[in-house]
């Protein structure tokens, strides 16, 4: 039987019990393992779809022991990358035993996270190449991997450097989490002034970073906003439709919290780097400057969101503009 009618055939059973999916879940990683050369691209697209939808699903020990299985062995670096997105207990003993070349690697270490990128830099046997490329990674890795480095002691035996390197990731982790939780506190202590954003393909918010989540979490850039309600205007809804860049786009968030008020957004879609599938936008989002909220005054309700931006609101924005700019100036 082909590759793609395999993948179909197991895609096709039943996953409507806890032990039927995580049977169904281990197939589909051994026969991703059994995959030679690029045939049956959208049925593995397919496979991994699943298996990462999924993936929380399946316990821990199972995908560990999946893992494990594959260690040693030549397979794709397709699903190297796919076990690296799960826990390092899961991850560990593949990233410490997958076998590619050096191509393949230097391809795949960007994909790679910090943690993985980590556990690799313990390997002895890469190639110089590979070894000079994991050294050129950011600041992140640096930070990760002075956490992580071993005692001055005798090296330990194998699996218990493994479970060493799995136990100080997570200490890390949990710092980092902190860490984000108190700078997520400071940021919905003041007003936003700017900050980052990702979509679906279906156009709704999901990712936010500079402001608070809560209130832009779900917003679409996919319709443009009705009278009275709060959205985006056409040239975003618009570009999404044809999923082309756009810049500088209204959007009006409701509330009466930092992430409240008028903004203007940019935003880029990106794809599937495999099977070119169309994934969402990410973008970026500022206050409007004085000029454009005056321009947008002037336009009255005949503008692009219509009543929802009383004039009286907008005169207070510029106003407060206006006094930041001469106190600026002073």
């Amino acid at each position: 039987m082909r590759f793609d009618d395999t993948i179909a055939t197991v895609l096709a059973q039943p996953a409507d019990r806890p032990d039927r999916r995580a049977a169904q879940w281990r197939q589909l990683v051994d026969l991703l393992a059994q995959r030679r050369g690029d045939n049956g691209q959208i049925e593995a697209g397919r496979a991994f779809d699943f298996l990462r939808t999924n993936r929380a699903r399946i316990d821990p020990s199972i995908r560990r022991e999946a893992a494990r299985a594959l260690t040693g062995l030549a397979v794709k670096p397709d699903l190297i990358a796919f076990f690296a997105e799960d826990n390092a207990s899961v991850a560990a003993p593949l990233i410490a035993g997958a076998r590619l070349d050096s191509q393949e690697w230097l391809a795949l270490l960007p994909r790679l996270g910090p943690a993985a990128r980590a556990l690799l830099r313990h390997r002895r046997d890469l190639p110089p190449e590979v070894e000079k490329a994991l050294f050129m990674f950011g600041a992140s890795d640096l930070v990760l991997e002075s956490a992580l480095a071993r005692p001055a002691s005798a090296p330990p035996q194998p699996e218990s450097q493994i479970k060493e390197l799995v136990e100080r990731i997570e200490a890390y982790r949990r710092h980092k989490e902190e860490d984000r939780e108190a700078a997520r506190a400071s940021i919905d202590a003041e007003p936003a002034e700017g900050f980052r954003w990702e979509s679906g393909a279906d156009g709704i918010m999901r990712w936010i970073e500079g402001a608070p989540r809560e209130a832009l979490v779900g917003q679409s850039i996919a319709t443009i906003a009705g009278p009275g309600q709060y959205g985006v205007d056409g040239q975003a809804a618009g570009a999404f439709e044809k999923k082309a860049p756009f810049r500088d786009a209204r959007i009006s968030v409701a509330g009466d919290g930092p992430a409240a008020g008028d903004w203007r957004i940019s935003g880029v879609p990106f794809f599937d780097a495999h099977r070119g599938s169309f994934l969402g936008y990410r973008g970026t989002a500022r206050r409007p400057r004085v000029d454009e909220i005056a321009r947008q005054l002037k336009e009255g309700p005949s503008g692009l969101f219509g009543p929802q931006f009383p004039a009286d609101s907008l005169r207070q924005r510029i106003s407060s503009r206006a006094s930041c700019t001469s106190a600026e100036a002073s």
